[in-house]
């Protein structure tokens, strides 16, 4: 068996290339009844097949010539590949969007901090600017927080939109084929043996309309969240002018869009022939076929297209949403927080050259940790 390993291998990977489905997957070959016995220690819950198929992989991987060891089962056994498989795809998937999300919020900290700093030593006096156009601290931060607001609500609605007019004429163009199909069989053969229309067509449009809607969902909530973020780090230097030295606010980063599980679900349309005869027998007549056809055709296309829009697409734009609303949040804290403290200390005036001085240590530290923290993203 394992010297057919690699000719398994390829068939998969030939079936994922056909399905549309990255090749580049990790396939692993062995058995969890034997990764038991060599954590186990027990080999002899073995089953005489199980020890066959053990001797043969250990001829094929040249371990003939050697005494049997659990250590050798735990390798045959496929369990370390497989656990490495796994940690693969969590290092280039969830693990790097985790690093990319802390990386970027431990970023923002270290800016949010440095402002704070900055806006304590410069308050009263000449240093905090407010060049705000003559609106207050908290009507131009709740201006930008509003903007985005809507920004947000209106490119969800688009791309919701969008995506349900694909569905929907992916939905219509099948139904069409599907019913244009079972009449051109009534017309050649009559109402004499069964028919059946294979869906496929239909999981294709689908996805194609949701991998669409996910490269736009990226592209676009992506660029919104970068203007966001510029408008917010212009609100930090229209408050604080040209003190903050190297500044910077990351945008938040884009939600992953998950898998269209809810297209490979099974319908009525997957059932095998039996079902179909059941259905064709029940039917009388050359209109009731076409038409029964076509209500039961156009259910269960919309219910792949409701289940993709109620538990994947609204799920993705609620996260758009919320990732927004939480940085904008976040960032409105600390801007009120840096107004109401050069309110507090108006009048004070403090020596500023000294206060800044006594600051410096500090902010030195801080452009350290951003340097360092724009480092490891790179």
């Amino acid at each position: 068996m394992l010297a057919t390993a690699p000719e398994i291998r390829d068939r998969i990977q030939d079936t994922l290339k056909q399905n549309n489905i990255d090749a580049n997957t990790s396939v692993v070959f062995g058995s969890a009844l034997w990764a038991e016995a060599a954590l186990t220690g027990n080999p002899e819950i073995l089953t005489e097949e199980s020890r066959e198929a053990l001797n043969t992989f250990y001829l094929a991987a040249g371990f003939g010539d050697q005494a049997p060891s659990l250590d050798k089962i735990w390798a045959l056994s496929g369990l370390p590949d497989l656990l490495l498989a796994m940690n693969e795809r969590i290092a280039e998937g969830a693990g790097a969007r985790l690093l990319d999300r802390v990386r970027h919020r431990a970023r923002n900290i270290a800016s949010q901090i440095r402002a704070t700093a900055v806006a304590k030593t410069l308050s009263g006096g000449e240093g905090v600017v407010r060049d705000l156009d003559g609106a207050s601290p908290e009507d131009a931060i709740a201006a930008v927080s509003a903007e985005y607001d809507k920004k947000a609500a209106d490119l969800t609605a688009k791309l919701r939109d969008k995506v349900l007019e694909r569905l929907n004429s992916a939905e219509t163009s099948f139904v069409k084929r599907a019913t244009d199909s079972l009449i051109s069989h009534l017309e050649q053969n009559g109402e004499q043996g069964t028919w059946q229309y294979d869906p496929a067509g239909l999981r294709t449009l689908q996805k194609a309309a949701y991998f669409s809607f996910a490269r736009s969902m990226r592209k676009e909530a992506g660029a919104l969240y970068t203007a966001a973020a510029a408008d917010v780090e212009a609100l930090y230097q229209k408050l604080l002018g040209n003190h903050l030295g190297e500044f910077n606010i990351e945008a938040p980063i884009v939600p992953r869009v998950p898998p269209p599980l809810g297209i490979g679900r099974t319908i009525a349309l997957d059932l095998q022939s039996t079902w179909w005869r059941r259905w064709w027998q029940r039917r009388k007549g050359f209109e009731a076929y076409a038409s029964d056809y076509t209500r039961l055709i156009a259910s269960e296309a919309n219910s792949i297209t409701k289940d993709i829009e109620e538990n994947q697409v609204a799920a993705v734009l609620e996260n758009v949403r919320a990732v927004l609303t939480d940085f904008l949040r976040e960032q409105k804290e600390t801007l009120l927080n840096i107004s109401a403290t050069a309110e507090k200390d108006a009048g004070q005036n403090p020596a500023l050259m000294a206060g800044l001085q006594l600051q410096k240590s500090r902010d030195e530290i801080l452009g350290s940790i951003l340097k360092d923290l724009s480092n490891e993203a790179a």
